[in-house]
């Protein structure tokens, strides 16, 4: 019964200030941790769209140097005339089948 007596009456525990304080910075720490989570998110999406756009340009590349492939794109490009618009609307291979279109989507993105 002393003990039970002794552990009532102490006052040694947490204050209410103490815990609010606890929890404040708690909650400082986990917002700058979200934070740094969301920034490293958007970091990775854009290392990743880089590096897809990487490699569709490198494919393009290697696409374009074949010179058969480079005739069936270019045919009838109008891109000999200064300011005009190009009417390239894809990418063909040697054989004259379409490897890129406009507008399609390549790739996650």
């Amino acid at each position: 019964m002393l003990l039970a007596s002794r552990i009532l009456k102490s006052e040694a525990g947490v204050s209410l200030i103490g815990a609010l304080i606890t929890i404040g910075i708690m909650g400082l720490i986990t917002v700058g941790m979200m934070t740094t989570i969301d920034n490293m998110s958007q970091s990775q999406n854009m290392v990743e769209f880089r590096a897809e756009a990487n490699i569709l340009h490198q494919e393009v590349n290697a696409i374009l140097g074949q010179i058969e492939a480079c005739t069936a794109t270019m045919l009838n490009a109008n891109v000999a005339t200064a300011g005009a618009v190009t009417n390239i609307t894809s990418i063909k291979m040697g054989d004259g089948t379409d490897k890129y279109v406009l507008n399609t989507p390549y790739g996650d993105r």
